[in-house]
């Protein structure tokens, strides 16, 4: 006991807290919730982070409207409706310059990188455009928090 009558409980690192169980069942959950997407979606070959991921952004600062998926912008209606659900993402800040250099639409904009950790989603390799990954992110994850602009 202390001079003020409080209880002192000793650490043990090997004995997790309540609220580090409580915090670690939150992000597992995270990362097997996602909104809206069809069955089967996102696949079961996609895995999760951490991945550094690189994104072609508009908004300087970043902001959640930089991380939007097709879906949730109620864009690309004929596209495959689990791909509609994830985000664009390239492996390399080059396969990013790539696109911004191929697509006219692109070359104002800027790119940002950012890891994306086990509790942001999953992601995997996608479409024969090289470097090409798409990232379904978890619901709950804030999505621009971990990125930052590098060109």
């Amino acid at each position: 006991m202390t001079s003020d009558s409080r209880s002192l409980t000793s650490h043990n690192p090997s004995t997790p807290s309540n609220r580090s169980l409580d915090l670690s069942t939150t992000l597992s959950e995270l990362t097997l919730k996602y909104s809206d997407c069809p069955d089967n979606c996102p696949p079961s070959t996609a895995h999760k982070g951490p991945k550094e991921l690189f994104r072609v952004v508009a908004n300087k600062p970043l902001t959640h409207d930089d991380f939007l998926t097709c879906h949730e912008l109620n864009k690309h209606h004929d596209a495959d409706a689990c791909l509609r659900c994830s985000l664009s993402t390239y492996s390399s800040q080059a396969h990013a310059e790539r696109l911004k250099k191929d697509i006219p639409f692109f070359k104002r904009h800027m790119i940002a990188s950012g890891i994306v950790p086990v509790h942001g989603g999953v992601m995997k390799k996608t479409t024969s455009r090289a470097g090409h990954w798409s990232w379904w992110p978890a619901n709950g994850y804030q999505r621009h928090i971990t990125f930052a602009i590098v060109a």
